[in-house]
């Protein structure tokens, strides 16, 4: 909690009213819960100073998680081994149950790649030298949707527009008149993966069904980002009917060593004392490997090949220490957890 002190407050109560002055110090600790009061008498009346009192903070992680200034730190280095290795062990859980849950469709997914007709192979069955032709009528369907949806929603101008709500004056409209024009120029000038991840998504997602654009504050470039998020590295529960409602998602992230790094420079995430291990090989499905083929991305590979392998879990969750709220009950709260593949160390 952030302490603070209200500035002084000057009233001047004259001698022949005594009784409002006893009224003032009666009601005094009953009205202002959250102030000290210093009536002083200066010869002419008094002097009444309120100054807020300085709430201390509570022992615990629990000051520490509702403070404003610290929403985004990283909370690693407040917990101890045995938390960090017990939320660990649930987000790998996790990510293992939703994946094992969700494999009947990344293989109806893989199928259907193969129908898309922009593959060529050779065929020997029923007999050598078969036609292996595909129509490509799905992928004239999805590149038909792109070009029509990207007009709509991608036009050269700018994406944003602007409605004012409530009561309509001059004001509110001449700032929502540099509201839009700020948006569309970080978009068009500085957001510059914007526009082709968009692009890219708008084709994938007649064929897949599904599609994300994640958009955050990126500390190394110093300006938001907006980036695609496919399907198949973006994992849902089955039973969430929409992300709001969801208790959980996670996104796989592969990241350089180098990218790690900096990361950890940025206080993004915390490096343990041991390391984390080394890069290795991603472990990627078909599924991936097919996607990537089709909207022209492939993960972006480290020295020999080699990243980091990340479940970045958005998760409801009750926390000993971090959620010590006065209520009987273990009430969950929004946390983000980082984990790696490989050591199965929490870093963020």
């Amino acid at each position: 909690m952030v302490s603070y002190k209200r500035p002084t407050k000057t009233r001047s109560i004259s001698e022949d009213s005594q009784k409002a002055l006893d009224r003032l110090k009666g009601t005094s600790d009953s009205n202002l819960d959250h102030e000290t009061t210093d009536i002083v008498p200066n010869g002419k009346g008094v002097t009444v100073n309120f100054v807020e009192s300085e709430e201390e903070p509570t022992e615990g992680l629990g000051a520490y998680a509702y403070n404003e200034e610290g929403h985004y730190d990283n909370l690693v280095e407040y917990l101890d081994e045995e938390q960090l290795l017990k939320l660990a062990n649930i987000v790998i859980a996790n990510v293992q149950a939703d994946e094992a849950a969700r494999s009947d469709w990344l293989r109806t997914i893989e199928f259907g790649f193969d129908l898309l007709g922009v593959k060529v192979e050779e065929k020997n069955t029923p007999f050598e030298g078969a036609c292996s032709a595909q129509h490509p009528l799905l992928m004239e369907s999805a590149v038909k949707f792109q070009s029509k949806a990207s007009n709509e929603l991608l036009p050269s101008n700018g994406p944003v527009k602007t409605t004012v709500l409530g009561d309509l004056t001059l004001e509110k409209e001449d700032q929502a008149k540099r509201v839009k024009a700020h948006m569309n120029y970080q978009i068009l000038e500085e957001m510059t993966e914007f526009y082709p991840d968009s692009e890219r998504l708008l084709l994938y997602l007649p064929l897949i069904g599904s599609g994300f654009k994640k958009t955050y504050y990126n500390a190394h470039l110093e300006r938001p980002c907006s980036e695609l998020v496919t399907a198949d590295q973006f994992i849902v529960p089955n039973s969430a009917p929409d992300l709001y409602r969801a208790d959980r998602y996670t996104h796989i992230l592969y990241k350089t060593a180098y990218e790690f790094e900096a990361d950890c420079e940025a206080g993004l995430y915390a490096k343990p004392a041991d390391g984390i291990g080394i890069p290795k090989e991603p472990k990627l499905t078909n599924v991936q490997k097919k996607t990537h083929e089709l909207i022209g991305v492939k993960v972006g590979l480290g020295e020999r090949d080699k990243v980091y392998t990340f479940y970045e879990q958005h998760i409801m969750i009750h926390i000993e220490g971090l959620d010590e709220r006065s209520t009987k009950f273990k009430l969950a709260s929004p946390y983000i957890i980082t984990v790696d593949e490989g050591s199965q160390r929490v870093v963020g």
